[in-house]
């Protein structure tokens, strides 16, 4: 079963002995003007997301304060 998270990018942490690391931190946060944000809070009304990253591209194109959606998969096999 696939599960879809929307989370917002709170805050990036670089790693103070890494440069090349930060750790991006997402919580739920919901417009609750906006359907689609209704229907995630009824899910996941709260919770926490912390992901320490070297990946150039990914370091490069996650914006503070956006919103991004988290596809959660079970890895069959793993």
């Amino acid at each position: 079963m696939a599960i879809r998270c929307k989370f917002r990018l709170t805050e990036i942490h670089t790693n103070c002995f890494n440069s090349e690391q930060k750790t991006f931190i997402f919580y739920p946060c919901y417009d609750p003007s906006i359907e689609e944000d209704r229907r995630f809070y009824n899910a996941t009304p709260t919770g926490r997301l912390d992901i320490t990253v070297n990946n150039p591209v990914v370091l490069n194109e996650w914006k503070l304060g956006s919103f991004y959606y988290f596809d959660v998969n079970e890895v069959k096999n793993g």
